[in-house]
């Protein structure tokens, strides 16, 4: 079955959204081995058509799990945005550098190699963030991280000599948690801020940006104070 939702640009980025799909049913624990170290792998790659080829592989993973392809492109949007910054940035410097020839022959214009590849890893990124963050609330999240700094303190704690300084119950399980749950709030924070934006008949301008990106801003750094002041709290200090 699709994940329900109230139209395709209903709800922030990469929030968790009620769907009942094979992805639903597998374990958090899983999710995070499978997810993270299939991340990690997609940034290694070094050639565009590899990164290319594993961008098709996770969208079609993602279509199966009950994502529609208006939904895989929606979690695109950041890259969508980044794209035409990086082009700019990175054909600056190329006409800098270019000698008088390749700038007549319009060959600065051409991105390398490494720019579509840096682009192709981000978009396979971002639908690796959507497997894992629609389909897994936070609740689900710190669990499984739980579980799984549970598990590895169990193994440390019968290695000889340092075994018995290791703490059985977790630790760092809470801050992982709530540093992954700071990647979807950003898009909420977003969300809320460009609603209220059109609410008031503003504009898609530059303007628009530069009223919001510092509220943004200031939103962002007021979560990750309360995260730090939570963490505190729950550490004891």
């Amino acid at each position: 079955m699709g994940i329900k939702q109230t139209g395709v640009f209903a709800g922030a980025l990469f929030a968790y959204k009620k769907g009942s799909s094979y992805i639903y049913r597998v374990p958090a624990v899983i999710k995070l081995l499978l997810l993270i170290p299939a991340g990690i792998a997609v940034w290694q790659f070094s050639v565009p058509a590899a990164a290319a080829a594993a961008l098709l592989c996770t969208a079609a993973l993602s279509r199966a799990a009950g994502f529609t392809f208006a939904e895989q492109l929606r979690s695109l949007l950041p890259a969508a945005l980044y794209a035409p910054v990086l082009y700019a940035v990175t054909r600056v410097s190329a006409f800098v550098d270019a000698d008088a020839a390749a700038r007549r022959g319009g060959l600065w214009l051409i991105p390398e190699q490494a720019v579509i590849l840096a682009l192709v890893r981000m978009a396979a990124m971002l639908l690796l963030s959507q497997l894992l963050f629609c389909t897994t609330t936070m609740l689900e999240l710190q669990q499984a991280l739980s579980r799984m700094e549970r598990a590895l303190r169990q193994l440390l704690s019968k290695l000889p000599i340092i075994g018995r300084r290791i703490s059985k119950e977790p630790a760092c399980a809470l801050l992982l948690s709530l540093f992954l749950s700071f990647f979807p709030a950003i898009f909420r924070h977003w969300r809320n801020l460009d609603r209220s934006w059109r609410a008031r008949g503003g504009k898609i301008s530059l303007r628009k940006y530069a009223v919001l990106l510092p509220l943004l801003v200031s939103l962002s750094l007021h979560r990750a104070a309360q995260t730090a002041k939570a963490a505190a709290n729950r550490s004891g200090r």
